[in-house]
This record gives C-alpha cells, sequence and structure tokens, in this order.
C-alpha cells in the first residue's frame, strides 16, 4: 500500500509531503518486519544503516533537486 502511495506522490503532481510520508511508512514497516524476524546478532547493524541510507538519499535529493526552494513564501 506504501509504495503505490509513492507512485501515487510521484504521479500526481504537488504531492511530496504524501512522498515523505508512504517512504517512512516503507522504512518503519521493513525494519519492524526485521525486528521481529531476526536473529540474535545476526541483522545487528541494518536497522541503523538503512535509516543512514534513507537519510543520505534525502540529503541528495533535497541538494541536487532544489525542490524545497518551491516550498518557500514569496
Amino acid at each position: 500500500m506504501a509504495v503505490l502511495a509513492d507512485y501515487l506522490a510521484v504521479a500526481i503532481p504537488e504531492q511530496i509531503p504524501n512522498f515523505f510520508m508512504s517512504t517512512f511508512t516503507i522504512y518503519l514497516v521493513a525494519t519492524a518486519w526485521m525486528t521481529v524476524r531476526r536473529k540474535e546478532l545476526i541483522l545487528l547493524f541494518v536497522p541503523q544503516l538503512s535509516s543512514l541510507g534513507v537519510l543520505i538519499f534525502w540529503m541528495v535529493r533535497v541538494r541536487f533537486t532544489g525542490w524545497y526552494k518551491d516550498l518557500a513564501p514569496n
């Protein structure tokens, strides 16, 4: 459901907040699933690495796309 929301947020103009929230939902569901299903010490750093990956992705996206300039009041 969150993947479909990501797709719709990209397909429909001016839906950036929905894209953020659906991507965050995917992250929460994935890390919760990994927490429940993991064996001891096998996936110790995966949730931290995935959150770091998401943070780096958004920093690069904001830096190179410049979409945040449209959010500032005129």
